[in-house]
């Protein structure tokens, strides 16, 4: 924000129904509060542009549907609308740029009409995972392992160790780029408690957390899942087998993983994990 605060969130976009339309959904924490917002937007062909309602928590009458449409220009795709608040006309804009397959910068923008608009908000969006969690009317193991494998993800982005915790065997082994070995225990307390740690008080946040290509092997009551995976991150940098704190340093790596998972009752739990194939790695 212009005055230098900072905040994080989530925003979820899919295709609507029949893939004519997309959806929208934010959450995000700031220094403002909590902020909560949701659209459908469509290609309107007469008006050569993107129309859409809104909805959020921050809008008086709980939803909107702008007189005007985003259109592109060039490679950005721009939205710019005069609205009548206390009386006084305000004009709103907000700008899609840098768009790339897993990344773009959003920018929300507020002045008078006819001058020159100041930013307000800046977002700078980078996909951190891949939507392999697939929808299904009934359950079944694959899909309850799809959920369990989300629900790791997000908890090594955010740095959640009881999550992480509960979702890996007590036979745990993990072989890592350099052919080190880690049980549980020592996974834990070398590796995932301290940068979650340094996550939690806000030193260190993954800029990239993407897996994909991810393939599942169901041999009954155990999975074998390989992919690839790209790493970027910034505040801290690895000491050893742990991490440390330096808010200069980012890291980054492309690796290929094999991990084994088991069900137990009914719940499935990470048992082994072999990263390898390192491509490149950078610390600075």
């Amino acid at each position: 924000m212009p005055q230098g605060g900072t905040g994080e969130g989530t925003q979820v976009w899919r295709p609507g129904p029949g893939d004519r339309s997309i959806i929208e959904e934010e959450h995000w924490r700031n220094p403002p509060g909590e902020f909560d917002g949701f659209s459908v937007g469509w290609w309107d062909a007469k008006a050569e542009g993107q129309r859409f309602v809104w909805c959020a928590n921050d809008v008086p009458e709980g939803c909107v549907v702008p007189k005007n449409v985003a259109k592109w220009e060039g490679e950005r795709l721009v939205f710019t609308e005069e609205r009548e608040e206390a009386g006084k006309k305000i004009a709103h804009g907000e700008i899609f740029s840098d768009i790339a397959p897993n990344s773009f910068t959003q920018i929300l923008q507020e002045g008078e009409p006819g001058h020159e608009l100041k930013p307000t908000v800046t977002i700078r969006a980078t996909r951190v995972m891949e939507p392999f969690l697939k929808p299904t009317s009934t359950s079944s193991p694959e899909a309850e392992l799809h959920a369990a494998m989300a629900e790791r993800l997000k908890a090594s982005i955010e740095g959640d160790t009881e999550k992480i915790e509960s979702l890996t065997a007590d036979e745990y082994v993990q072989t890592d780029i350099f052919g080190y070995v880690q049980d549980k225990s020592a996974w834990l307390n070398e590796y995932f408690r301290p940068l979650a740690g340094l996550i939690k008080a806000g030193k260190f946040r993954w800029e990239v957390y993407d897996e994909r290509d991810v393939r599942i092997r169901m041999l009954g009551d155990t999975a074998v899942v390989i992919g690839s995976m790209t790493l970027k991150g910034s505040g801290a940098k690895p000491a050893g087998h742990t991490w440390e704190a330096s808010p200069q340093s980012s890291v980054g790596a492309n690796l290929r993983f094999t991990r084994v998972w088991i069900n137990r009752n009914g719940r499935w739990f990470l048992a082994a994990v072999h990263n390898a194939g390192l491509l490149e790695q950078g610390n600075k």
